[in-house]
């Protein structure tokens, strides 16, 4: 019975850590269209939306609360503005954001883990995190696909190229 246990609890715990969706998120940057794709934890809410100023954002609600987001609001971030205030004041657009082609804001916000990152031309992040899943959330940001597709003119022949670029922390500049 206890080996029957311990086989069981193992499944459930690889089960959780690999069952995963994709997310994807189109952008035309740089008069090419990119792709960014997290791979995400199953069992989510999908929850897609624009703001007023045109910025599209695809959320990721888990059954535990915390959200998992990817958004083209690259003067702002994910729409969680409280939290981000609350640890870098009114002007953390500006001082990270609009002056950076990357950035990574970071913080506890009632005993919950937030974090989100720039990369080009999107945002990604995740908010409401508890302690213990962090590092999966954290490792989930930082690897990120980047799928850019540029397109030709036929006259040279080349029809389109597909570059896949893995932007974890070696490319970026680090783990925090």
């Amino acid at each position: 019975m206890k080996t029957t246990f311990i086989t069981i609890a193992f499944v459930l715990v690889l089960g959780k850590s690999f069952a995963q969706h994709k997310l994807s998120f189109l952008v035309r940057h740089n008069n090419n269209k990119v792709v960014y794709e997290l791979s995400i934890p199953f069992n989510y809410k999908l929850v897609k939306g624009k703001d007023d100023e045109g910025n599209a954002e695809k959320s990721a609600h888990l059954q535990d609360g915390s959200v998992i987001y990817i958004t083209d609001d690259l003067k702002n971030g994910g729409g969680f503005y409280d939290y981000k205030i609350e640890k870098y004041g009114n002007h953390y657009p500006l001082n990270n954001y609009i002056l950076n082609d990357t950035a990574t804001l970071y913080g506890v916000h009632k005993g919950k883990y937030w974090r989100e990152r720039k990369y080009y031309a999107i945002v990604v992040g995740y908010y409401d995190a508890t302690a213990e899943e962090r590092a999966m959330y954290d490792r989930i940001i930082d690897a990120i696909i980047i799928q850019v597709d540029t397109a030709r003119k036929k006259t040279m022949g080349t029809g389109s190229k597909t570059d896949k670029v893995d932007a974890g922390p070696h490319e970026i500049g680090g783990h925090l």
